[in-house]
């Protein structure tokens, strides 16, 4: 809270870079009745008409705000777009078995893995105690496994292909089952990286951008020699160049201006992704 003669003023000012800029301000009248009093004395239309011409001050101060607050759209969509490369660079590696057959230690389960797809068999003993007896004995082997998608983010993975608890009565006849299982999915396990489905592409990509070490089927590897300063010097007519000078609140504005009359060029017609 700031203090003047005749009001109070308080802020809400908030910046959170890259994403939304928040200016709220707000005025209360503080008892004065010295600066009130003139005021009163003077008769009810000339108020407001003196209240017309206040207004129009806060107009223009808004109008001008306004267009600050255009210049500081294009400033933060820069930082926005250093944001999503960060954000890019900070997506983990999949972990997987690089093509081989692994025992985990859940159930008796399998589990197979590269960049793109995974798969687990498991099986299962499903008995009952036999109070006659007094031992376990066993009514069927059940049989769980399936096909998906081994995505960087987990939450984006998709199963493929699967079957839960399928029952058997015979031992060797689950394991005949497995085995059959294994060998037709085995095409999807022969590369670490194997070419992905363009279906699937975005859930291999962060902001639009495929991931490193990944390609998709029938698309070529996306490359460029642009530079990252040069592009944002592009973008921002040399914010990022060494030593820059600092444009004047006034230059923003003009800038803004001119930039809303015409259509921004673009930087490069090639489309910037790590080479694999």
């Amino acid at each position: 809270m700031r203090k003047n003669g005749y009001y109070k003023a308080y802020d809400y000012d908030y910046l959170e870079e890259g994403e939304k800029l928040k200016l709220e301000h707000e005025v209360k009248y503080q008892l004065n009745d010295k600066i009130l009093l003139p005021l009163v004395n003077a008769s009810y239309y000339d108020l407001i008409e003196l209240r017309n011409i206040a207004v129009t001050g806060e107009q223009k101060l808004l109008d001008q705000l306004k267009e600050l607050a255009e210049v500081w759209e294009q400033k933060a969509a820069l930082t926005m777009l250093i944001d999503c490369a960060l954000s890019y660079k900070r997506v983990p590696q999949v972990e997987h078995t690089s093509n081989q057959w692994q025992r985990s230690n859940y159930r008796d389960t399998e589990i197979i893995s590269n960049m793109v797809y995974k798969m687990s068999v498991s099986l299962h003993e499903d008995n009952h105690y036999d109070n006659d007896t007094g031992q376990f004995v066993t009514d069927a082997w059940c049989v769980t496994w399936g096909v998906s998608l081994n995505t960087p983010d987990e939450y984006r993975t998709k199963k493929i292909a699967g079957q839960d608890r399928k029952r058997f009565s015979d031992k060797n006849a689950a394991l005949k089952y497995i085995d059959g299982r294994k060998k037709a999915y085995a095409h999807l396990f022969t590369k670490i990286s194997p070419p992905i489905p363009e279906r699937y592409a975005d859930r291999f990509s962060k902001s639009g951008l495929l991931l490193p070490g990944y390609v998709v089927e029938g698309k070529p590897v996306l490359r460029t020699d642009v530079k990252a300063a040069d592009l944002l010097n592009e973008l921002s007519n040399g914010d990022f160049m060494p030593n820059a000078p600092k444009p004047s609140v006034l230059d923003k504005i003009s800038e803004a201006k001119t930039q809303q009359k015409a259509e921004p060029a673009a930087p490069s017609k090639k489309k910037t992704e790590p080479e694999i």
